[in-house]
């Protein structure tokens, strides 16, 4: 074997080295980039999340305070009512009675600002239903899965961290090739190229498994 056939092979080691290297590291910036996505959309969620149960906590304090004021007022004509009927006198009996109608008025401004179908059998507002429907209402149709966003995210990492373990090992065969070269042995430039080639091979095809979560 030649020095000169040696020496071809040590330039396409470090070829091959320096290009698996640019397509590792471009890859691996795509990675972070994704990585960076997942965290801001995780953040979004978070937010999203937040401001829908602060919005729906208020939306239901709202619907319970306009609520009770619709059933204060219908008690209190009720009891107009009851006392007009209780009454012998026709003119206390006509007070009353236009007594439950101006009650009934407070009662018929508020029945508007709740929903009645949280009404249960019992008479009383269903909270729970009404913040769960508040909530959705909020949320739309916005991904507020944090968890699972920044999971994603810690999968990119995972794959980033991984990727810098292949961008060292470019960097060995680099030197572990360059440095061939002081040795006066053809055989020996000649398998340490060849080394080098494979070795780079080998880390596309680990750059590849790693972005598509092979190695995760």
């Amino acid at each position: 074997m030649t020095d000169s056939f040696a020496k071809i092979w040590i330039a396409v080691a470090l070829l091959c080295a320096t290009a698996s290297g640019a397509f590792t590291a471009w890859r691996m910036s795509v990675v972070d980039d994704s990585m960076g996505d997942a965290l801001n959309a995780a953040i979004h969620a978070l937010i999203t999340d937040s401001s829908a149960r602060i919005r729906a906590a208020n939306s239901v304090s709202d619907h319970l305070r306009a609520y009770t004021d619709y059933v204060t007022s219908m008690n209190a004509r009720d009891i107009a009512l009851f006392q007009s009927n209780a009454s012998q006198d026709s003119t206390v009996k006509e007070l009353y009675l236009q007594q439950s109608t101006l009650d009934t008025i407070p009662g018929s401004i508020a029945k508007d600002y709740f929903p009645q179908r949280f009404i249960n059998h019992s008479g009383a507002f269903n909270r729970t239903a009404d913040y769960r429907s508040s909530y959705a209402k909020f949320v739309g149709r916005h991904n507020v899965d944090a968890s699972a966003i920044y999971a994603d995210s810690q999968a990119s990492r995972n794959k980033t961290d991984q990727l810098v373990v292949i961008l060292v090992l470019y960097a060995v065969i680099i030197l572990v090739v360059s440095c061939s070269e002081l040795i006066e042995s053809p055989q020996m430039n000649f398998g340490l190229a060849l080394f080098g080639v494979v070795a780079s091979l080998v880390g596309v095809v680990l750059t590849v498994m790693i972005e598509a979560g092979r190695l995760i």
